[in-house]
This record gives structure tokens, sequence and C-alpha cells, in this order.
């Protein structure tokens, strides 16, 4: 492999990683990119992507559906209860 092969390979990796977010998934259809930094039996407290370093958001439990992370872990959110159902991993 060439230096300039190997460059642009680090060079890929590191964008992606510059740009991973969690994806909150609301009832009502919006999308909030963040970093979710805890979560509550009642709320979602994230950082807004944009402002990494901007004061903690909240989201109540009863207006998301799920929850992506970073990984590719995601959390389903129950209607009723606002309780987890259970957490899947994907990488697409």
């Amino acid at each position: 492999m060439t230096r300039a092969t190997a460059l642009l390979i680090l060079f890929f990796c590191s964008t992606n990683l510059l740009f991973a977010q969690d994806l909150i998934v609301l009832k009502n259809g919006n999308e909030i990119r963040a970093k979710v930094t805890e979560i509550t039996s009642t709320e979602i407290k994230y950082r807004k992507h944009d402002n990494p370093d901007g004061r903690i958001e909240t989201v109540s439990l009863t207006e998301v559906i799920s929850i992506k992370y970073q990984d590719g872990t995601r959390i389903v959110i129950k209607n009723k209860s606002s309780s987890f159902i259970g957490t899947s991993k994907s990488f697409c």
C-alpha cells in the first residue's frame, strides 16, 4: 500500500469520527442530532450536535420513539409507559 493510499484511508476514517452523533427520533417525526448525556425515568438529556460544549437540553421520554447511538446501537421506547423495550445493534 502506498503512503498516499494510507493517508487517504486515514482521512476518511477520521472525518467519520468527527461527524459521529446520536439520533433522537421524536413521535412527531422530527430528529434531533445530539450527544445523549443521560437518560432518566422521565427524560433524555443531551447536547446538540452543532454545539457540543453548549447547554444541556432535555426532552420528555413520552415524546421519543427511539435513540440511535453513534455506534449503531438503537434503543426503542415503549409508547404507554415510556420505558425501554430493547436494544439492537446494526451497522447500516
